[in-house]
């Protein structure tokens, strides 16, 4: 298991045990996946996981959670109003390799996923980018069996 790290960013309204739970339940999705190969970034990097298909494509995953309990949120919602720091995606456009944001509901352990290194580049002065996360991006063994099979492709 990767050392347990609290990078997974999580709102001021969310309880502690939130970044800890997120982070788990990736690096349990990540290994579910025979297709894919997770180690932890370490703690001086931007990302939480550099993952590595059968195949030998490179990603990079940025784990962040919540409170569903709290925001009132589950796993049926059409789309996750979601946000993300823009430094975060200007970084995710240069990082050489895709950039999978991973959001979880640390209370149902349900989480999304989504590719931000394709999302525009923000405004200069833009501080947060609203996000949605569909929910034909849930996080499943298939869903991410599928993402590196098209990473696998050359798909980007």
């Amino acid at each position: 298991m990767a050392e347990i790290r609290v990078i997974a960013e999580t709102a001021a309204k969310d309880p502690p045990y939130v970044g800890i739970q997120g982070e788990m339940l990736a690096e349990t999705a990540l290994g579910r996946v025979p297709e894919l190969q997770a180690r932890s970034a370490g703690d001086d990097q931007l990302f939480t996981y550099i993952v590595t298909t059968k195949q030998g494509a490179k990603f990079f995953v940025l784990v962040q959670a919540f409170s569903g309990v709290r925001r009132q949120w589950n796993e049926t919602m059409a789309t996750w109003p979601w946000d993300v720091d823009a430094d975060i995606i200007r970084h995710a456009r240069k990082a050489g390799a895709p950039v999978v944001l991973f959001a979880f509901d640390a209370d149902s352990g349900q989480g999304r996923f989504l590719e931000i290194g394709k999302l525009d580049e923000p405004l200069a002065i833009s501080e947060r980018v609203p996000t949605p996360l569909p929910i034909g991006n849930a996080i499943s063994e298939a869903s991410l069996a599928q993402l590196a099979a098209n990473f696998d492709a050359g798909d980007r």
